[in-house]
Parts: C-alpha cells; structure tokens; sequence
C-alpha cells in the first residue's frame, strides 16, 4: 500500500505524535480512547471510550456498526 493512502486524523490527547486513528485504504486503526475518569464506575467509563470511538469513527465516515474488533496476546 503506498502511503498516499495512509491518513492519520488529528490528536484528542494533546500529543501530536499519537493520532486519534490511522485510516489505510478500508480500515481504520484507533488508538488511545479512554475515558470516564470522573467516576469510579466500569459502565460510565465504558460509555465514555464508547463515545470517544464514536466521534473518532466519525470524523473517518464511519460508525460504531462498521467496528469490529481484534485482540492481540502475547503467547
């Protein structure tokens, strides 16, 4: 893939060295969402990094229906 088609949204941490997602061709890459600081509660928290990948999702033309997830493990 060349990387004319690579893009790196804009930051929502304050480093601009980390972007928000990558997006390559048909796949977008985030990274970093957290949230719900505020409260130490699990669902409030979860609701919170749910609303930042949507927002992420969004500024790439996607939503949370296009997410699917894979879960990297050291063996």
């Amino acid at each position: 893939m060349e990387t004319s088609n690579i893009k790196r949204m804009p930051t929502h941490c304050g480093d601009e060295t980390c972007p928000s997602c990558v997006v390559a061709g048909n796949f977008i890459y985030l990274a970093h969402h957290a949230g719900g600081f505020d409260k130490r509660d699990i669902t409030h928290q979860m609701r919170a990094v749910f609303e930042r990948a949507k927002n992420t999702l969004a500024q790439a033309g996607a939503t949370l229906n296009d997410m699917t997830c894979r879960i990297l493990t050291e063996q």
